[in-house]
């Protein structure tokens, strides 16, 4: 799946694995912990891998989704067979599907095949979480971790989606800030923020900042914090026009943070040229174009 999005869950899931397996209603032996795992001899990558148990008893994957990928079962049996072998435990296999186009007829949570009439054969068998059949109320009442989930679950039955995810923002960010240090705050806020642009259309995200405006989001302090350091606002905008402030310095800051992730850490030279760059419309533009280019360089060729 295309980040940010990757990488904002993946780190929800690393902070917060507790949350996590109570939300997906896992069962829970302590201590949970997420496991570094690389799989590149084979060129896979398990989104996140949570180690149940000391010793170690299970495995649970949790593999994210947004879009329909017709090699996903066979990457999750890899995913699944290659975990067992390494660690030696049982693989609890979830697929947490984002929106409803990653979704299918053959997302049944099973691969399964025989051969020779029956004598072999596969039966891998994998959970599959939609998240838009989990109230977003439940998400927002829920572990600290699964509160950025909020806005993509289901909202309340004949709401104006709009209006519904504009007070649902805004009771996440009073949360957040009754319960959590500023800078955790600011953290999940922000999750919450990429994670909207997975539900609002590109052309109807300027409208839903507007609206946010309207109930005084931007007076919060965790809000602001972010604001001002140059994120929120920039991954929100960055996900339709680039940022909303339309400055060349936080322009460059967003392409950073989003960059980094997508890319890679930037090289000294990239970072020079980056900084160099002071045309508002082609900053926008690179932010339009910085989830889908290859490399560093096909970014800075943005015209």
């Amino acid at each position: 799946m295309s980040l940010p999005f990757d990488a904002t869950l993946k780190e929800l899931v690393r902070r917060y694995p507790l949350d996590w397996l109570a939300g997906l209603e896992l069962e829970v032996e302590l201590p949970v912990r997420a496991l570094d795992v690389d799989l590149s001899t084979v060129s896979a990558e398990a989104d996140t891998v949570l180690g149940i148990g000391n010793p170690l008893s299970s495995l649970v994957h949790i593999e994210f989704q947004s879009s329909r990928d017709p090699s996903l079962k066979r990457r999750l049996l890899m995913y699944n067979a290659l975990l067992h072998e390494r660690f030696a435990v049982p693989v609890h296999s979830a697929v947490v599907l984002l929106r409803r186009q990653a979704d299918g007829p053959d997302m049944n949570g099973r691969l399964r095949y025989k051969t020779q009439r029956g004598r072999a054969g596969i039966d891998c068998r994998f959970e599959v979480v939609r998240i838009w059949e989990r109230p977003a109320s439940a998400m927002l009442a829920g572990g600290l971790g699964m509160v950025p989930l909020a806005p993509l679950g289901e909202l309340p039955a004949g709401s104006r989606p709009d209006a519904a995810l504009t007070g649902l923002l805004r009771r996440i960010d009073e949360r957040l800030e009754a319960e959590l240090p500023p800078a955790d705050a600011k953290r999940l806020l922000m999750a919450a923020w990429v994670l909207i642009g997975m539900r609002v259309p590109r052309s109807k995200l300027k409208l839903f900042k507007e609206a946010v405006a309207m109930v005084d989001l931007r007076d919060s302090s965790t809000y602001q914090m972010i604001i001002e350091e140059g994120l929120a606002e920039g991954l929100a905008e960055g996900l339709a026009e680039g940022l909303a402030k339309g400055k060349a310095e936080g322009l460059r800051t967003m392409l950073l943070q989003i960059g980094a992730r997508r890319l890679g850490s930037p090289a000294a030279a990239v970072q020079e040229t980056l900084g160099a760059i002071d045309d508002l419309a082609r900053l926008h533009h690179m932010g339009e174009r910085v989830l889908d280019v290859a490399s560093w360089q096909e970014l800075l060729d943005t015209p």
